[in-house]
């Protein structure tokens, strides 16, 4: 994690880019979002409650590991963040995402290889991780948040990604 003040020593070499940050902390976002005045520079944020807060302060976009689950949403929010007309459904999908991060991050990345899974997405539940399966009781929250998912995409009118078994 870098703090604002490395972050612009850094910027100041014209050498950075990308920033993707994790420090999942409103007013260090905010803190950093300040100090960037190089438009060829993008920064990204690392968590997802924090995503309409950031992308409305400058934020190019999210880099979070709920993309790993249904990166349509994130698309949506990214697109929408900053749209008056769609100030209630940015607010509701936030508290949507809000709700369920706490439950995406139990067990990943192997909750969010069993979550592509219930998208239709032929992949492997195998991971670097420690955590070699998930309980009955971890499926049951993800297939939970898989409904809610759908119910997500068909309010805000998201076409799923399509999924294919030819890969």
């Amino acid at each position: 994690m870098l703090s604002a003040q490395v972050l612009k020593t850094l910027l100041d070499s014209n050498r950075l880019i990308y920033h993707k940050d994790t420090s999942c902390q409103v007013e260090s976002v905010k803190e950093k979002l300040s100090i960037i005045n190089n438009p060829k520079f993008e920064f990204y944020d690392a968590h997802t409650p924090n995503a309409v807060d950031s992308l409305r302060m400058g934020a190019a976009g999210m880099s979070s590991i709920s993309g790993n689950f249904y990166p349509e949403i994130l698309v949506w929010l990214c697109n929408n963040a900053n749209d008056p007309a769609k100030a209630d459904e940015v607010a509701w999908i936030q508290e949507e995402l809000r709700r369920v991060d706490p439950l995406i991050h139990i067990a990943y990345p192997m909750s969010a290889k069993y979550f592509l899974q219930l998208r239709g997405i032929p992949v492997r539940t195998i991971s670097r991780a420690h955590v070699l399966e998930l309980t009955p009781q971890q499926k049951e929250v993800l297939q939970g948040i898989h409904a809610d998912f759908k119910g997500w995409c068909q309010r805000l009118g998201i076409r799923e990604a399509a999924t294919s078994h030819a890969f």
